[in-house]
């Protein structure tokens, strides 16, 4: 049984695979079973209903009812959404919370959850895609927790201790700064929620994630399984200090003489720098810079082999070079020490 599985789509949908409500271990008698549940972007925030035999089942009440009605209840549902929320934020001067309800349009009567933002609260139909995914995921997350613990004590059952985990394009529509951190804090929230049913704060996440994920891997008898994709150097940098070589992987599709793809695994290594990290096996690119940049450099170097002794390079060229680079790169760049020297000994000389 390979436990509660999620899937986030890159679509921005939802699959949802519960050993709880979606399993038969016998294929035996009884009314048939979803394989699993399917929502789409607009079913996540506004319900799920699944119709069988013309009766309709409500199977989710969507994040825009379910955050008030969880907020009411009090029931641990509406803290437990704030923690993760919490630790999946993007920094401390911003972090994800929820606030009160209000209601955005003359013509319908919900109230619309905020999110409590520095610069005021923003209804969360308004907030920005990287937002609104980031709150799709945590719900959705909960919710399927909280179904799945309430699910099995009604069969007097122990919950699963295993969690699956598919996210596609996990750095889709996040700002850099928030590249950074996500990843590592979504392991944190999937393996907590198997320990202790809630999330640590954001800050220690990111203070000493090494000695967290160590205390959480001492519980054998638990497991989660994270399959990202990503096409963002800044989250493969992100997860350098959790990586673990005994249990990770990093896969790799490659286009083989333009008509052949080729998966398999690649050697992890720590780069360190989101610079090294495109021009790793991973990315395969010359450099970091734009093409301009790039090109520009490339024209120069080839003028220096071409021309060892500056004082008898063509000037000309020499300028057009120069001028090239002026546009392509930055004041400090790095490269300029190499080519200066030899720029103004070349002008000397003519």
């Amino acid at each position: 049984m390979p436990g509660l599985v999620i899937y986030a789509r890159i679509d921005g949908g939802f699959s949802v695979w519960d050993p709880a409500r979606n399993y038969w271990r016998d294929g035996g008698e009884g009314p048939q079973r979803p394989s699993a549940y399917q929502f789409s972007k607009k079913e996540v925030w506004e319900g799920l209903e699944e119709e069988a035999e013309g009766q309709k089942t409500s199977i989710c009440n969507g994040l825009l009812r379910d955050v008030e009605t969880w907020r009411l209840k009090g029931n641990g549902a509406f803290q437990l959404l704030q923690k993760v929320l919490e630790t999946l934020s993007s920094g401390e001067h911003e972090t994800l919370c929820i606030g009160e309800g209000i209601r955005v349009r003359l013509d319908d009567a919900k109230d619309i959850p905020t999110l409590k933002m520095p610069y005021g609260d923003v209804p969360v139909t308004q907030a920005a895609a990287g937002m609104r995914r980031v709150l799709a995921l945590a719900y959705l997350l909960v919710w399927a927790w909280e179904e799945h613990r309430r699910v099995s004590q009604l069969k007097k059952e122990p919950p699963t201790n295993r969690i699956v985990l598919l996210f596609d394009e996990v750095g889709a529509h996040l700002h850099p700064k928030w590249q950074r951190v996500f990843l590592p804090s979504l392991m944190e929230v999937v393996k907590s929620l198997l320990l202790k049913g809630s999330p640590p704060g954001a800050a220690h996440v990111r203070e000493e994630p090494k000695a967290l994920f160590n205390a959480l891997s001492e519980a054998k008898a638990r497991s989660v399984q994270i399959i990202a994709t990503t096409h963002a150097p800044m989250v493969l940098a992100s997860i350098e200090s959790v990586w673990s070589m005994e249990d990770d992987r990093l896969f790799d599709f490659n286009l083989v003489e333009g008509n052949h793809v080729e998966f398999g695994v690649v050697d992890f290594a720590r780069h360190g720098s989101v610079a090294n990290w495109l021009t790793s096996g991973s990315f395969d690119l010359q450099s970091s810079y734009a093409v301009t940049a790039e090109a520009a450099m490339k024209r120069a170097d080839a003028f220096m082999l071409q021309h060892p002794q500056a004082d008898r390079a063509p000037r000309r060229e020499a300028e057009e070079i120069h001028d090239q680079l002026t546009r392509a790169l930055g004041g400090d760049d790095e490269y300029w020490p190499y080519w200066l020297p030899y720029y103004q000994a070349a002008r000397r000389a003519a």
